[in-house]
């Protein structure tokens, strides 16, 4: 298995957007100017409609009707307001812009772990996760083709930030059996406080229901071999094969990595025992893949819904089907 990767190109188009002079015009009869800040220096400036921005974000709305200083005296004045954003990411406010204002052929088919974190961050500010849904699930579904990126651990926090199920669920599945056991803790929370600390108790259960499930498939393949010479060969030779195949111990590596790695592994010499106790050993290899397969197909990433509902003590019932899952009553 690849070892892990830096994190992904971001793609042309986010690199021009972060270069390029960022003077842009959103709508040409906006009445609003946001400037930007990075670093405490100037990064640009958007002019925006008020109108389109609070169709998406009661905090803009809010913003924009007066009861913020930001607002105030908006439909008198006949030049745009300035209003400047200095604690917000430029990028992740470039985004949300265009996707309000519906100038989405510009937007990058693919961001950074670092800049859908960002981005997440800054929607949960401004409360807009619903309407940049449908763009998050796309750069979301994108990041997931990189599950051996140092970063990856970024897309759990983005996922549960935007609030969108089928992703979370996704991010989770690869991290409970496609990467190794330890989860980055610094990239998982982003330097922020979302995410609760029962995801990670639960990650690091279901991890460890999948190396237990491992060691009973071993048990259950060699179960039939008795004490004798034979047997103890036999157990002897699939210690060694899985060793060579970079499976052994298992507990050091993922489930993935332990699916293939059985499947790679050298043919068990044959061996024959006159033994009553012993049972057939020429299937143990084959008896082993079969069971990994079983183990790896079967495991499931965790329910947003069910995460949120214990970190926070509320009601809300489960987008996603799963066993256990709480449903709206009728």
């Amino acid at each position: 298995m690849a070892g892990p990767t830096k994190e992904g190109a971001s793609g042309e188009e986010q690199a021009k957007m972060e270069d390029a002079p960022l003077d842009l015009v959103m709508a040409k009869r906006g009445d609003v100017v946001i400037e930007l800040s990075k670093d405490g220096k100037a990064a640009g400036t958007l002019l925006v409609s008020s109108q389109v921005l609070s169709l998406g974000s009661p905090v803009f709305e809010a913003m924009f009707s007066g009861r913020f200083a930001e607002g105030q005296s908006l439909s008198a004045e006949s030049s745009p307001r300035l209003v400047p954003l200095p604690d917000d990411n430029p990028h992740s406010m470039i985004l949300i812009c265009k996707i309000a204002h519906l100038q989405t052929a510009g937007l990058p088919e693919q961001l950074s772990f670092t800049a859908f974190a960002d981005f997440a961050v800054a929607c949960d500010k401004y409360q807009c996760s619903e309407a940049v849904q449908a763009w998050s699930k796309i750069w979301a579904t994108g990041l997931m083709k990189m599950p051996n990126s140092l970063h990856f651990e970024k897309l759990l926090f983005a996922t549960y930030v935007l609030d969108i199920p089928l992703e979370f669920g996704a991010a989770t599945l690869i991290l409970i059996r496609d990467r190794k056991p330890i989860v980055n803790l610094t990239n998982a929370t982003h330097g922020h406080h979302f995410l609760p600390m029962n995801l990670f108790d639960k990650l690091l259960l279901e991890r460890c229901k999948g190396e237990e499930v491992a060691y009973v498939a071993l048990h259950h393949v060699t179960a039939d071999l008795g004490a004798c010479d034979r047997s103890q060969r036999t157990i002897g030779h699939l210690i060694i094969n899985l060793r060579a195949a970079g499976v052994w111990p298992v507990g050091t590596m993922s489930l993935k990595q332990l699916n293939q790695g059985v499947k790679a592994m050298g043919e068990l010499p044959e061996s024959h025992c006159r033994c009553m106790a012993c049972g057939d050993s020429s299937q143990i290899k084959e008896g082993l893949v079969t069971e990994i397969k079983k183990a790896y197909s079967s495991r499931n990433g965790l329910c947003l819904d069910c995460i949120k509902r214990d970190a926070h003590g509320d009601t809300r019932v489960c987008r996603i089907r799963h066993e256990g899952a709480i449903t709206a009553t009728a």
